[in-house]
């Protein structure tokens, strides 16, 4: 008995030994203080007000179609994977307790990589919407609902759990938290790369399939218009359709710019799950590559804006109201109640096909 009550003192004595010499160990200097706790949480900081931006737009949203539910539920989980990621520093922040905080640490990033395959998951949901919209213009209107949207949203939910559990099971330390440094992610096995790009890389390729198809069809359509509208007034000797042509080849253009933005930043951000740098590579080299997810939960409000003449409208009305005097000034800009059935004016609407008002607008809903 004696000798099982010294074996376990020595244990806590140890125990109790390496946890102040680690708080000892934990001091550290302005800069690497800086780049190892106070810029992610900047970061994480401007994440959140990013996505809280992006809601309150979306509250204030008059008639909302369904599929801004999915942009919603984006919103929401970035601003959840913003807070997760946030608590990684202010655990090294607060007084070290390996028994404690590395728990703390590796819990939060098995959420932050579930949430990463929620979002990516999401984006899909998004792509394949906008798919569905353009393609089967008719038979998604007459059936889409909010009620199938959130059907969906649960569905991308339940899916990202049955993706990322079995893997934070398996590996569920795949890394070594230190109160003085970055985490040092253990050796990748095949197994879980295979992984990794299954939850990650994988999901963006699909994405990047139908964002591909997308462009594919506003080509065409807008192409089909431009070559219908050009035999019924001839191009070489009429000026405004000359003017008309050059307005529908910026249409094709901003399509193309916004699908590629999207896929490009989705996919530079996908970079981090699967690559894995030497022991001997820099330290700012490794702290920029983890920071690099960050960016997709950021840039969203400036797409939306540049992108998304609806997201724009409902903003512009929201400020209009808090400024009386700016608001009679822009009554015209006001979003309308029906964001989709107002890119055309009602001459146009009796003018054109319903073919022809679905072409166009098409490009400025893509970022939808």
């Amino acid at each position: 008995m004696s000798g099982t009550n010294f074996s376990f003192l020595a244990v806590v004595n140890h125990t109790n030994y390496s946890s102040s010499q680690q708080r000892s160990n934990c001091s550290l200097s302005a800069d690497r203080w800086f780049s190892l706790n106070a810029l992610p949480l900047i970061l994480q900081s401007v994440m959140i007000l990013a996505q809280t931006f992006n809601l309150l737009v979306f509250h204030f949203w008059r008639g909302k179609e369904p599929f801004i539910l999915l942009h919603i539920a984006l919103a929401v989980v970035s601003g959840i994977q913003a807070l997760s990621g946030s608590i990684t520093p202010l655990t090294r922040i607060l007084p070290w307790h390996p028994a404690v905080s590395v728990v703390v640490i590796n819990l939060m990033s098995q959420t932050f990589e579930y949430l990463e395959t929620l979002y990516s998951l999401i984006l899909l949901s998004i792509s394949v919407d906008r798919w569905l919209s353009v393609e089967f213009p008719v038979r998604y209107r007459a059936e889409v609902s909010k009620t199938k949207i959130r059907q969906a949203i649960a569905a991308t939910v339940g899916l990202a759990v049955l993706l990322s559990l079995p893997g934070s099971i398996v590996y569920w330390e795949p890394f070594t938290a230190f109160c003085d440094k970055p985490v040092s992610r253990i050796p990748m096995t095949p197994p879980r790369r295979a992984w990794k790009i299954i939850t990650g890389p994988f999901l963006l390729i699909i994405v990047t399939v139908f964002q591909a198809r997308l462009i594919t069809i506003a080509v065409q359509r807008k192409l089909r218009h431009l070559k219908n509208y050009s035999r019924q007034i001839g191009v070489t000797t009429n000026h405004g359709n000359n003017a008309r042509g050059v307005h529908v080849v910026q249409l094709i253009w901003s399509s193309l710019r916004a699908s590629l933005i999207i896929v490009l930043v989705g996919a530079i951000s996908g970079l981090p799950r699967i690559t894995s740098l030497p022991v001997s590579a820099s330290p700012v080299i490794v702290r920029m590559l983890s920071l690099i997810s960050s960016v997709e939960h950021i840039y969203t409000p400036i797409v939306y804006l540049l992108f998304f003449p609806q997201y724009r409208a409902v903003l512009v009305r929201c400020c209009a109201n808090q400024l009386p005097s700016w608001g009679r000034k822009s009554t015209a800009l006001a979003a309308p109640h029906n964001p989709d059935k107002s890119a055309c004016s009602p001459a146009q609407t009796r003018r054109i096909s319903v073919e022809l008002h679905d072409c166009r607008t098409f490009p400025q809903n893509l970022i939808k």
